[in-house]
């Protein structure tokens, strides 16, 4: 089936009285999953098909969609009977298309709005955006896609803290107090976690949190996941140091690596601290600091 040739809906906001926005219907990718039943009220089989694609475009109010996609997709499905409907993603061509519609003629974006923020690392003055480069398909693999290239198995044994399925190692060369990774010892990526690994990493992670943020002159615990230079799950904890409200938020990796290198003896110190009290708390073994 040709993708291109469905019918679109999205919910577009435009300027409406006293400042607030209105949301209308414009056109986005709609696929109809199953036909309705013969005799459902509302729409038909026959009424849902158009042409040999078996698509439909919908025209709803904009009272109908106000609340946004959730609701837009209960209301397409009660619109249409016993239909079963879903709101596709763009394709890779489309979004590069939408994002560049945004773009000057260099096709470099606006500034973000979070380097007006009084956090940001940067002075909005004199800054400019990469040009947006367009999509490769398919990606480059991963490291690690093949377990046997994998270097975080290699490294299964080493860290801070071990216990028969997770390690936790501190992560060198760092501007902020300490930056911790946990991963689990066998290759799986967060995708692929069977379900007592997954509620594993929910507790594990409040541990080293509140660990964490145990340290003298440590405000707060950061925690990320991304996932898009390793196939083997790895999980980020930043240090925030205390008092510095720079470093709030989502910028505290950018600040990470302004910063000079925190002493290593200090973060090696801290490192044993987490490490004994996650034994403490979770069980597992305090290991000699490795830096990884």
């Amino acid at each position: 089936m040709n993708t291109g040739d469905y019918g679109l809906l999205d919910i577009e906001e435009t300027p409406a009285r006293e400042g607030r926005p209105v949301r209308r219907p414009v056109r986005r990718r709609v696929r109809a999953l199953r036909p309705a039943r013969a005799g459902a009220r509302g729409l038909g089989g026959d009424d849902l098909l158009l042409g040999q694609h078996g698509v439909r475009d919908v025209d709803l109010g904009a009272d109908l969609i106000s609340s946004g996609h959730r609701r837009l997709r209960k209301t397409i499905t009660r619109s249409m009977g016993a239909a079963s409907l879903t709101i596709m993603a763009l394709r890779p061509d489309e979004f590069y298309d939408h994002a560049r519609a945004a773009a000057d003629d260099e096709v470099r974006l606006p500034l973000a709005r979070m380097t007006g923020w009084n956090i940001s690392p940067f002075e909005a003055d004199g800054l400019r955006v990469s040009v947006l480069r367009p999509p490769v398909v398919p990606e480059p693999p991963r490291h690690g896609e093949d377990p046997a290239d994998c270097d975080e198995c290699r490294s299964r044994n080493e860290g801070i803290w071990i216990n028969d399925r997770w390690r936790l190692a501190r992560i060198p060369g760092v501007g902020v107090p300490l930056v911790l990774m946990l991963y689990p010892r066998d290759h799986y990526d967060m995708a692929d976690l069977p379900d007592e690994l997954a509620a594993e990493l929910g507790v594990l992670t409040t541990h080293i949190v509140r660990h964490v943020q145990a340290l003298p002159h440590i405000s707060r615990a950061h925690v990320y996941r991304i996932g898009d230079g390793s196939a083997h799950l790895h999980v980020w904890f930043f240090a925030r140091p205390e008092g510095q409200s720079q470093l709030y938020g989502s910028w505290l990796p950018v600040w990470d690596d302004l910063l000079p290198e925190y002493p290593a003896d200090v973060a090696e110190a801290d490192a044993t601290a987490v490490a004994r009290a996650l034994t403490a708390s979770y069980g597992g073994t305090a290991q000699t600091p490795a830096a990884t």
